[in-house]
């Protein structure tokens, strides 16, 4: 096994189009006494050469079915994420250095996960992280290597995201910042980022999203709802201002993880099942529909409507989301 100081040589790129053969790219030589902060970076930087490159040219040329590197910015932010959420972990649990990381910690790391999370985020997780400790720290990846059936059988099952229960009870329990977040969320069934998003017509009570998934706009009147469009207009103010200053560019991604944690905490003490903020998106949908009903609409006419608020275009993505 090598050290941590040891350089691990992985071969990628040409030193020109003339060249003929292949010259090798180190990666890091990481002390342990190093921060897990600069250890992350340093890591980053080198996982970050294989952007823009072909993963099938790799497997081609190296005969393993295993790259070293990231290649797709997806792929990248998926697992930036989970590497934050670990360095997070690490600083609620005073682990400064590289070298204080036991087995036990990369333990805790995971089932604490498992206890919350799917299988689906497991395995993200575990393939983030055997990507981190390859540079960093080799005996950790074959770690997580060898427990990962462990960790991801006490995973729970995959499957949709979940109405909330008690919406309102759940919101008003999370820290005030993140309330007005959740309750934008739950009012106008907006993914995350549609926040970034949303602009607001006070004349006409209407909610507007531009470029939202898959590039589509939608909007939501809400004539037949005032109070409820007060309560946004109050929101969108606060988050608009938040914005403007310390969420402002790239501390949202940072807002959005605490305020993630914060609703998995709040999930806990009130007894909900975890669906992440799309659960507040749902909970509009199960609550919309029975508005529409009371109104006197049938099955079909509710249908249609919701499923133009909720921005799609096929009727059964709104009977999707209502028996959710």
């Amino acid at each position: 096994m090598k050290s941590n100081k040891d350089v691990i040589m992985l071969g990628f790129e040409r030193q020109s189009k003339k060249a003929s053969g292949k010259y090798y790219l180190p990666a890091p030589a990481i002390s342990p006494n190093s921060s897990i902060k600069y250890a992350i970076g340093k890591a980053v930087e080198f996982l970050d050469r294989g952007i823009g490159k072909s993963r099938a040219k790799f497997y081609r040329d190296f005969q393993t079915g295993v790259s070293p590197y990231w290649h797709g910015y997806d792929s990248r932010k998926r697992y930036l994420d989970a590497i934050n959420s670990f360095r997070e972990f690490c600083e609620r649990n005073n682990i400064n250095k590289i070298k204080k990381l036991t087995t036990e910690h990369i333990d805790k790391f995971f089932f604490d996960k498992a206890s919350m999370y799917r299988k689906s985020t497991i395995k993200v997780n575990a393939e983030a992280l055997k990507k981190l400790f390859n540079v960093v720290r080799q005996d950790l990846a074959e770690h997580i290597q060898q427990n990962y059936q462990k960790y991801y059988s006490a995973a729970k099952e995959g499957g949709r995201a979940l109405a909330y229960q008690n919406p309102e009870k759940l919101i008003n329990s999370l820290k005030e910042d993140y309330r007005p977040i959740a309750r934008l969320q739950y009012y106008t069934a907006a993914r995350i980022d549609d926040l970034v998003k949303m602009k607001i017509d006070v004349e006409n009570k209407k909610v507007e999203f531009y470029g939202s998934k898959g590039g589509k706009d939608r909007e939501i009147n809400y004539n037949d709802r005032p109070d409820k469009f007060e309560q946004i207009k109050q929101d969108y103010e606060y988050l608009q201002e938040k914005l403007s200053d310390e969420w402002a560019g790239k501390n949202w991604d940072k807002v959005k993880d605490r305020y993630y944690s914060n609703l998995k905490y709040h999930c806990i003490k009130n007894s909900e099942i975890y669906s992440a903020s799309h659960g507040f998106r749902v909970s509009y949908a199960v609550e919309r529909f029975f508005e529409l009903k009371a109104q006197g609409l049938d099955d079909l006419q509710a249908d249609q409507i919701l499923t133009r608020e909720l921005g799609h275009n096929r009727i059964s993505m709104s009977q999707y989301y209502r028996n959710g």
